[in-house]
């Protein structure tokens, strides 16, 4: 598998070379060359990497626990999210080599490499490099730079699906036991000479001169490095790498030499973004403190994970995405999800580290910071060849093309039944509720109304622009417990209930709203001007996921300032579903089409919920409480997972698709809201809103595409059981809340009592000249 590996890019950089060569037969001037040459599309013909077969055959990232394993230049492929946009990259494309032997000169390309070969390889094949092309500007190229991570609260059975697909199409799927030996392997094939460069390690003068590689166009059998370089093994540990890792926060960087620079900066001095200069001292020096900056801190703080049936080892890495010859309109925007295919890039000179002892003025020490360099080792380079935009991400999907995969529903749909025991949509989809309804203490009304929120998905009206707010998503905040005793044992039932969706969705975020997590992690991501990064939030994920907002293990505790404003941040994201990005002078809000849920203790911190649905768990939350503890929630079998899977994987695909309403079902709709209207005057248009988007996910979830008389009514049921439980519970609480006043009140007015009567004792004494009356005690 690892040789066809190896031939497959051998060939992939050869058609490069070879195409370049063809192009630019009679062109000798740097000025004349051309920056696009129909290399690309002919590579992904011949590869067909159009096609699921050519595409999945490659290798993937997300599979592998060290990147140094695969062969630098080697075709790679990673499935990941958007995190940032960097600036474009300017690099020299284009150089001249002179054939020492014959006096001979030809053109070469850096396209799809990092940087120039070795000058000791270059003189090993018998070429010399023309220098004098390093500072010729007529050969410059553009590229566009994006930094992309892994999906967001990816599941281990998503991550596996992704594994199957594959294996499925004859990809490589390196196992526990082949990643031991793969660096090895690479030195004994016929690439032998080229090295993985690890991290900062030295380098030789002539080697610093030039890049990692020989992008030669006529010579595919050139070393690619300098042969001492294949005598140099790794000598970094997985333990160093997981270090170097975790020294960087992405939501709270510190900076190892902090107390140094705060020293050496003037208390006086700004910069940008009206940050001062104690405060950028404690940012960052290095693209290695920085961090790998996810969204969801903690999944790169686990470093190795193990995943799958088989346990294996990866590691969560992010990656510099680099698109040569792209439009920005067809530029995969931010926080998309999409999965590349592209050369390998692994180069330790492109990092910078830059040193403030070089800085005449140690104020202007701070603008020479830069993260969006790091080593390659940390954070590896692909040259994009190929690119799919996987929308929501159902890998429990079939694809049918690059643009669009998401598949027709219509006919796919009725595959349902011959995929698991379970023989009809119907009862998969009752089997789902039955799952859900499992850690909700077997409440029927609130899994349901779950069931409708997974189901849901976002649409757009008709001439509405793509910065206009989405409609379709159905939001809850799901309360807990009885009034007077909601804290009674439900801290526990979060964790049962996000184990329950973790079998089932792609992509889960389970979110613990605590004191100490407001004050320590991002909700929304923020500017960071002086590293010229966009520094990830929480709430910074991608379309399809669900963030479960749980407020059940929320502990005393006071709040800054920017706690709040995170709270704040996350009510926001709820009601509007978008996320307001920080660029210091100016919020702009961001499009987010996730699926938030709010699990609270009455009523929540995070407001702005569509639907308010009170949980009857019983025993009064105590006993409910524990018995739906992540420990004891049960699993459904892997067949009935996996129709379930598939089952809401088709809701899903159903985003941007509107609900057929007839004339007669809008005449009943506009009738009911009248009706309803006259015994509620506080009904609202809005109102109406939301229950359309329930009727929509209900609909859906039953393989329906237009609203139905009986879906209809069967939503409005549903909306007056949940109404009427609210009401029951605001009542109770009201109830309670009088009760306690009166309480208060009583005590009040029995404390006042006392002290009259006192007061009235101590006047009688003095009048009477007692001298064993005490002095009267103030308050």
């Amino acid at each position: 598998m690892w040789d066809q590996h190896a031939g497959l890019s051998a060939e992939a950089l050869r058609l490069v070379d070879r195409s370049f060569e063809e192009s630019h037969k009679d062109v000798t001037n740097l000025g004349d060359s051309v920056r696009e040459w129909g290399e690309k599309a002919e590579v992904v013909a011949r590869l067909s990497l159009e096609s699921d077969e050519g595409f999945y055959r490659v290798p993937s990232l997300n599979e592998v626990k060290l990147v140094e394993n695969l062969p630098p230049n080697g075709l790679v492929r990673f499935r990941c999210m958007v995190q940032d946009c960097f600036e474009p990259e300017y690099y020299s494309g284009v150089y001249r080599i002179l054939d020492t032997a014959t006096g001979e000169t030809r053109l070469a390309t850096t396209k799809y490499r990092e940087s120039y070969p070795s000058v000791a390889a270059l003189r090993a094949a018998g070429l010399e490099l023309d220098t004098s092309c390093r500072a010729d500007t007529s050969s410059l190229f553009c590229r566009q730079v994006l930094y992309a991570v892994p999906p967001p609260g990816e599941t281990d059975w998503a991550w596996e699906e992704g594994r199957k697909l594959s294996s499925r199409h004859g990809g490589i799927v390196p196992s526990s036991s082949s990643l031991g030996c793969d660096l090895e392997m690479w030195e004994g094939d016929d690439t032998k000479g080229s090295t993985r460069s690890k991290g900062k390690r030295g380098r030789s003068e002539e080697e610093t001169e030039g890049g990692e590689e020989i992008p030669a166009a006529a010579a595919s059998d050139v070393v690619m490095e300098d042969a001492k370089g294949a005598e140099e093994k790794d000598k970094e540990s997985t333990e160093t790498y997981d270090k170097r890792v975790r020294t960087g926060s992405p939501c709270m960087p510190q900076c190892a030499g902090a107390a140094a620079a705060s020293s050496a900066v003037s208390p006086s001095a700004q910069v940008l973004g009206g940050m001062s200069a104690e405060e950028a001292a404690t940012l960052p020096r290095s693209s290695e403190e920085f961090g790998l900056n996810f969204p969801l801190q903690w999944e790169s703080a686990e470093g190795v994970r193990k995943r799958g049936s088989e346990g294996l080892e990866v590691r969560p890495l992010g990656c510099l995405l680099k698109f040569a010859d792209m439009e920005d309109r067809d530029l995969p925007k931010l926080n998309e999800l999409i999965e590349v295919v592209g050369f390998l890039g692994v180069s330790p000179d492109t990092a910078e580290f830059h040193d403030s002892s070089l800085v005449e003025d140690a104020s202007d020490a701070l603008f020479f910071r830069d993260a969006t360099a790091p080593a390659s080792s940390l954070v590896p380079r692909i040259h994009v060849l190929a690119v799919r935009k996987l929308h929501n991400h159902l890998p429990a999907l079939p694809t049918n093309s690059q643009t669009d995969p998401r598949p027709p529903i219509a006919p796919l749909w009725q595959q349902i039944e011959g995929k698991g025991p379970l023989s009809t949509a119907a009862a998969v989809r009752r089997r789902l509720l039955q799952l859900l309804a499992r850690p909700l203490g077997g409440d029927g009304l609130a899994a349901e109304f779950l069931l409708t929120a997974l189901a849901s998905s976002s649409f757009k009206t008709p001439g509405a622009t793509s910065d206009s707010p989405s409609g379709g998503v159905v939001t809850l905040n799901m309360r807990f417990g009885k009034p007077g005793m909601e804290r009674e044992g439900s801290e526990k039932v979060g964790g049962g209930l996000v184990r329950v969706l973790e079998s089932v969705c792609p992509r889960v975020a389970d979110v613990k709203v605590t004191v100490k997590n407001l004050e320590k992690f991002n909700f929304a991501p923020k500017k960071d001007f002086i590293l010229n990064r966009l520094v990830s939030g929480v709430l910074q994920v991608s379309a399809g996921t669900v963030v479960v907002l749980d407020e059940l293990v929320l502990d005393e505790g006071k709040l800054t300032h920017k706690g709040i404003e995170r709270l704040q941040a996350a009510g926001h994201f709820v009601k509007e579903l978008s996320v307001q990005y920080d660029f210091g002078a100016y919020k702009m809000p961001f499009s987010c089409k996730a699926l938030p849920v709010v699990l609270s203790h009455g009523r929540p911190l995070v407001m702005g919920a569509d639907f308010v649905v009170p949980v009857d768990l019983p025993g009064g939350c105590g006993e409910g409480g524990q018995e739906n503890s992540e420990e004891n929630v049960p699993v459904a079998p892997e067949e009935e997972l996996a129709q379930i899977r598939y089952f809401l994987g088709l809701c899903a695909a159903r985003e941007g698709q509107r609900l057929l309403v007839g004339d007669s079902m809008n005449n009943r709709i506009s009738a009911d809201f009248a009706d309803r209207r006259q015994q509620d005057k506080n009904l609202s248009i809005e109102d109406l809103q939301k229950w359309l988007a329930l009727a929509r996910a209900r609909a859906f979830s039953l393989g329906e595409e237009e609203l139905s008389v009986a879906v209809w009514r069967e939503t409005l049921a549903l909306e007056d059981k949940r109404k009427g439980r609210e009401k029951l519970w605001e009542s109770a609480r009201a109830t309670i809340m009088k009760e306690a006043a009166k309480q208060r009140k009583d005590a009040e007015a029995k404390k006042q009592k006392a002290q009259q009567e006192q007061q009235g004792a101590h006047q009688e004494g003095t009048k009477a000249g007692d001298p064993s009356v005490p002095p009267m005690q103030s308050g």
